[in-house]
């Protein structure tokens, strides 16, 4: 029998019992996937093209989502019909700059989202939004070369470069709001994705206004009857909003409306509600419809006074719904301010407490406020912005630091910042748990009840904070620190004798690269471990997202450099 040294014995023994700390166990999480109701589209030669290839036969009005990744040095260009160029490196879209302050970053992965309407004889090809990794880039642009006709939908790499494309999603209409489902409770939403108005100054006659052929002051398009924002600033006037519902069940659906002026809703071309400003009770009428999609138009006439439309459903014997309409003490997201009001800065960090819409919405998106915000910035950045409620990192962005117009100018209602650069965002989930196995918790509806709990912030020489935090027995601190264009993130645990688990990144996708270095889709950025003493990593993987979190010892540490 051959024998071993007791030493030897004892390390095989070790090492057989030890995790690599930098080694990543998989973990599947039962947590259902988001639905955004597009169809996804197989992409060819595995998603890297470095010619013109068609990503989609044909198309004429559309909806999109991919996520792309260009080279360091490289450009691409994206050809609606192929024939409206939007340059994937700088987004100029047929010879208009973008409305980013800055551009994002090249060598990781960008996620673009773009609505589309292909011109007709009476309507040019319009942009309708375009966004990119959520940042709004255009708006309502309506294309100078506009073809009637459709083509493919191609991406065109410049000479020598390589892109990679991804997750591409699409429906075919151009959808800037949510559509019509039944939940999973049976009870049935309706929504109109997208509504197209004709605004007209009626010369003080509203009362009187039929004409509503003739050639109006102002078309675009809307996702809500927000009847305040396109008054067109002549006093009286007139609105007619026209857009395609799709009803998901057959049965009889009640319709109301209030509003101090007139108002006529009409279905399939036949008027099933006339209200005539009465201030008292909502006009109601029902209609047995068909599933299926229905032409819808709603006519306004404003005569003065409280500027207001509350329009509203019920489904038989459901509870009254809203319908596309701006409901009162509600924020909806808006394009960025075009007279910002900025914050000075100098050598030093700025530390600003504020409130923050979070995640920030798209136009006409209800949105959530934030309301225990630390943002931090320095010169051109990084910059960053952290929830003192769950102490998670919310967003990072360079370039100039903030608009506090929402918060300081006249007597700030909001109370918001917005970042003066092209953001990435994180999901806001908090930042600590104890169970890896679980699924990760979200925001706490009653975050005072928590055992989670900031209680200071202390300044380095530099101005730059250190946030520490209550939990349970022990605290946990958490230090931001800029390094060239990247941001280090220390976390430390101590005093709770507890091991706990802390979360890295959420993404669409997360692929290890190296030990201890990661490349993350939606949002794209690049994570490495830099310091860590905890007993391993873990990889939570569940419908459509992926989760990377760290053990966390109860004296223990991590350090990860965080690039985008």
């Amino acid at each position: 029998m051959r024998r071993f040294p007791i030493f030897l014995l004892l390390t095989l023994f070790l090492c057989s019992c030890d995790r690599d700390p930098l080694s990543v166990k998989e973990v599947r999480i039962d947590s259902p996937a988001g639905v955004d109701g597009l169809t996804e589209q197989t992409i060819s030669d595995s998603g890297i093209f470095t010619e013109a290839t068609e990503l989609l036969p044909s198309h004429e009005n559309l909806t999109l989502r991919l996520s792309y990744q260009l080279g360091d040095n490289d450009g691409a260009t994206l050809l609606l019909q192929n024939r409206y160029s939007l340059d994937l490196a700088t987004f100029e879209l047929e010879g208009q700059s973008s409305q980013l302050r800055g551009l994002p970053s090249r060598g990781i992965w960008h996620d673009l989202e773009l609505i589309f309407l292909s011109a007709t004889e009476n309507v040019p090809a319009t942009v309708l939004e375009v966004y990119v990794d959520g940042n709004l880039v255009h708006t309502q642009h309506k294309l100078r070369r506009s073809e009637i006709g459709h083509g493919p939908l191609v991406i065109e790499p410049a000479t020598g470069a390589t892109v990679r494309v991804a997750n591409l999603r699409t429906a075919g209409v151009a959808r800037a709001g949510a559509t019509s489902v039944i939940e999973e409770d049976g009870e049935v939403n309706l929504e109109i994705p997208l509504l197209s108005y004709a605004a007209y100054a009626t010369g003080g006659d509203t009362e009187a206004f039929t004409d509503w052929q003739k050639e109006p002051d102002e078309r675009g398009y809307v996702q809500r009857f927000d009847v305040a924002a396109l008054n067109p600033g002549t006093g009286q006037y007139a609105l007619r909003f026209t857009g395609k519902l799709n009803v998901p069940k057959s049965g009889k659906y009640w319709w109301n409306i209030l509003s101090p002026s007139t108002a006529r809703f009409f279905i399939d071309g036949e008027e099933v509600l006339s209200h005539d400003g009465d201030p008292g009770p909502p006009t109601a009428d029902s209609l047995q419809l068909a599933a299926g999609d229905h032409d819808v138009a709603l006519e306004f006439t404003y005569r003065g006074g409280w500027n207001r439309l509350m329009f509203s459903y019920r489904f038989e014997d459901e509870k009254v719904k809203l319908l596309n309409t701006v409901e009162w003490g509600v924020a909806y997201g808006a394009p960025a301010s075009s007279d910002p009001l900025p914050v000075e800065m100098d050598d030093r960090p700025y530390l600003l407490r504020s409130f923050l819409f979070f995640p920030a919405p798209r136009i006409y998106a209800a949105t959530s406020k934030r309301t225990h915000v630390v943002s931090v910035g320095e010169g051109k950045g990084p910059h960053y912005s952290v929830d003192l409620q769950t102490g998670s990192l919310l967003q990072v962005w360079r370039g100039d630091f903030a608009d506090v117009r929402d918060m300081w100018a006249g007597r700030g209602p909001k109370q918001i910042i917005t970042p003066l650069g092209v953001t990435t965002t994180f999901d806001g989930d908090r930042q600590w748990t104890e169970d890896p196995d679980a699924p990760w918790p979200g925001r706490s509806d009653e975050p005072g009840e928590d055992d989670f709990q900031h209680f200071a912030y202390d300044l380095d020489e530099a101005g730059r904070p250190t946030f520490t935090y209550k939990i349970d027995k022990g605290q946990v601190s958490d230090k931001f620190t800029p390094d060239g264009d990247a941001l280090v993130r220390d976390l430390r645990h101590t005093g709770s004798g507890i091991d706990r688990y802390t979360q890295i990144a959420n993404a669409e996708q997360i692929t290890e690269i190296s030990p201890g270095e990661f490349e993350l889709r939606s949002p794209g950025m690049r994570i490495t471990i830099e310091s860590y003493d905890g007993e391993g990593l873990f990889k939570q993987v569940s419908e459509g997202r992926e989760r990377l979190i760290a053990h966390v010892g109860a004296d223990g540490h991590l350090r990860y450099r965080i690039n985008w």
